[in-house]
């Protein structure tokens, strides 16, 4: 601009400002609930440039969960805008698996008492083991010449459910139980029977007083002697009537 004369003259020439370019920041993110993510770039020089890149998403364990402690799963999303790689990451948490335990390992002593060892299949190294309680009863009665059997059960109730172990004791034999049965000797007319000894449990007979020899009332029996009549004593009455006895 310039004034000459009183009057003034303008003219113009241009000069070319370069364009300042995209200013792309750090991107902001957003994860979608199945893990899928995508990240925005805004252009600090002109907010109206926007751009959004969906993001390649990996995971992988990174806490193992046991049985007592929650795990930890880290999904780690990348994405390479405007030949730069970015990434963020998300956690989800693996619940605690919670023991497994299985069937019981039993153990019983000398004294018929038992124990029952829980073993979790998840970590061995948790182990419970829980005492039981025992009863007892007589499965097979014992009788004078064979062995009975007791049944002792053990049982213990662990995570509210029961569990159940038996094992068996042999009951010896009884034995007879002998008592003296004396002769009863033969008559004329009925048989006697020879002295013997008699069980009071089953009732079997015996010849000898250790029960060893078994014997029947047919074996032990006495004939009967039959009549042994000699010459007759005579009585005459006074009428000349007369009776041999």
């Amino acid at each position: 601009k310039v004034t000459f004369e009183g009057k003034e003259y303008t003219d113009t020439k241009t000069e070319v400002i370069p364009a300042t370019g995209h200013a792309y920041g750090a991107p902001v993110w957003k994860w979608n609930d199945d893990f899928t993510a995508s990240a925005t770039f805004t252009c600090a020089n002109d907010d109206s440039h926007v751009e959004t890149v969906n993001a390649t998403v990996t995971n992988e364990v990174t806490t193992e969960a046991t049985c007592e402690a929650d795990g930890v799963r880290t999904y780690t999303a990348k994405v390479t805008f405007e030949g730069k790689e970015y990434t963020d990451t998300k956690t989800e948490v693996i619940p605690a698996t919670g023991h497994a335990y299985g069937e019981p390992v039993w153990s019983w002593t000398d004294g018929f008492k038992a124990t029952a060892t829980f073993t979790c299949a998840n970590d061995t190294t948790h182990v419970e083991n829980v005492d039981a309680t025992v009863t007892s009863a007589v499965t097979t009665p014992a009788a004078c010449e064979t062995t009975g059997v007791r049944t002792y059960t053990a049982k213990v109730t662990f995570e509210d459910k029961e569990y159940t172990s038996s094992k068996t004791e042999i009951i010896p034999a009884a034995g007879h139980t002998l008592t003296a049965v004396a002769e009863v000797p033969a008559t004329c007319e009925t048989a006697g029977v020879k002295a013997h000894w008699k069980c009071e449990v089953c009732g079997k007979l015996f010849s000898d007083v250790e029960g060893k020899t078994e014997t029947t009332l047919e074996k032990l029996a006495i004939p009967a002697t039959g009549h042994a009549y000699g010459a007759p004593v005579w009585k005459w009455n006074d009428d000349f009537t007369a009776s041999a006895t």
